[in-house]
Parts: structure tokens; C-alpha cells; sequence
């Protein structure tokens, strides 16, 4: 008998593969509806989570609070906090965004949390950080 969670992982984790693939060939709505059926999969997945996340800042027209609610909404913050930290950060992720909406205090608070608690080698993050800082 298959074991129920590795079943759902591997689903999951075709669908992530199948928006990656869509996301590269530059078709974001397939990519985000497959992203979207890969995280219903597995729900506490930072990492198919920060795909959303990466593909809703790269679009053109990207809706910045709409990112913040999407993290807000689903507490992914405190998740990615409980979870293996890899770069790029959630964390980091927000702080672009509210760069983004010229929330700049809230950024450099955003950013500094990243570069002193959670990845201190994150040159993106750090870069962000000082841009922010001259803006």
C-alpha cells in the first residue's frame, strides 16, 4: 500500500515541477494555476509557497500588497521561521515588496531581519538592504 503523504509530495512536486517548466517558457498564468494546485497539495510547503511568491514579482504588472496579503493570509513568515532557511527568503521576498510600495522603513526593517537572523550570506538581501538605505 502506497504511503498517503509521499503520494501527495510527489504530486506536489510534479506540479511545481510542471510551473517551473511553464514559468521558464514565460507562461505565468499556467505556471501560478500549476503552483496553486501543487501548494492545495501540500499546503506548508515554503518552497512551492516562494514560487507564487517569485512569480507574482516578476510579472510585469506585479500587485505588490497583493503579495503581502497572499504571505499575511497564509502566516508564511512564521512558517518559513519553523522551517530549513534557504535563500531566497520569504522574508526577503516582503521586503522587496514593501520597497516596491515605498514602505521603505518597513523594508529596511524587513531586509536587516533577514541579513541578522536568518541568512547573514544572502548578498541579494544585503544589496537590497543598502539600496534601500540611499533610496
Amino acid at each position: 500500500m502506497a504511503n498517503p503523504t509521499n503520494t501527495l509530495f510527489k504530486q506536489a512536486s510534479k506540479w511545481n515541477d510542471i510551473g517551473n517548466q511553464q514559468l521558464h517558457a514565460g507562461d505565468t498564468k499556467s505556471a501560478l494555476k500549476s503552483y496553486e494546485k501543487a501548494v492545495k497539495l501540500l499546503p506548508n510547503s515554503v518552497d512551492i509557497h516562494k514560487n507564487i511568491i517569485l512569480l507574482l514579482l516578476k510579472t510585469s504588472n506585479a500587485d505588490n500588497q497583493k503579495i503581502l496579503n497572499y504571505v499575511y493570509d497564509h502566516d508564511l513568515l512564521k512558517m518559513e521561521t519553523n522551517s530549513v532557511i534557504q535563500i531566497p527568503t520569504i522574508a526577503s521576498f516582503v521586503g522587496v515588496a514593501l520597497y516596491n510600495l515605498n514602505r521603505l522603513d518597513e523594508s529596511i526593517l524587513m531586509f536587516e531581519h533577514v541579513v541578522q537572523k536568518l541568512t547573514p550570506n544572502d548578498v541579494n538581501t544585503w544589496s537590497n538592504l543598502g539600496d534601500t538605505y540611499l533610496h
